[in-house]
């Protein structure tokens, strides 16, 4: 596996490892917070540059391995996934350079920006995801990782209603991920790509 296939993880890990240093970081530490999150941000985005770049010369970006018999783990980059992944990325870095700003003062703010990775980190996931099962890992983390931005200052208006808007999709994922199997399985087939979905659909209609 050469190291240009790897394009995807590699996107991948720049807001993971832009969390975990975050979380690590004390409160006071503001230049060197700030400093971690627009490099990540900017890394990010060139990674994506490059794997859009890549796409329109016609190479292939593809990460997978196996879980579990029958569940594997997929990344892949393509036309409409870059268009997602390029998106984040930009935001990403606009949202940063705002939230900077907007949350000088305010307590926690490395639990914030450490959470705020995460999500990007996940939508990321959701963006390259090349299967069923890697999509729906990455839903569930967008949905546990968003939860403590919401609820980032801690007062009881907050944190009551949104507490019941972020347990909705988590009771929704697990039901998902049983139902799927019924009708996809998480079979190595169950891929996202041109025509990998539709088709097998239309037939299963006319078999019935």
């Amino acid at each position: 596996m050469s190291q240009a296939s790897l394009l995807p993880v590699f996107a991948l890990m720049t807001s993971l490892l832009a969390a975990v240093i975050i979380f690590t970081l004390p409160e006071r530490s503001f230049r060197l917070r700030t400093l971690v999150n627009l490099g990540a941000a900017v890394i990010k985005l060139v990674l994506v540059g490059v794997m859009i770049w890549g796409i329109v010369q016609g190479r292939a970006y593809e990460v997978a391995f196996t879980m579990v018999p029958g569940v594997r783990f997929v990344l892949r980059a393509d036309a409409l996934s870059m268009l997602f992944a390029g998106l984040s990325a930009l935001l990403w870095l606009l949202t940063t350079i705002y939230a900077v700003g907007y949350l000088e003062g305010s307590p926690n703010r490395s639990r914030f920006f450490g959470f705020f990775s995460l999500s990007v980190a996940s939508t990321m996931g959701i963006a390259l995801a090349g299967n069923l099962f890697t999509f729906f890992l990455f839903y569930e983390m967008l949905t546990l990782s968003t939860y403590p931005l919401v609820v980032h200052r801690g007062t009881p208006r907050p944190c009551g209603p949104d507490a019941v808007t972020s347990s909705t999709p988590c009771a929704a994922g697990p039901c998902c991920c049983w139902r799927s199997p019924g009708y996809m399985g998480w079979r190595e087939t169950c891929r996202f790509g041109p025509g990998a979905i539709l088709p097998r659909w239309r037939t299963r209609c006319a078999g019935h």
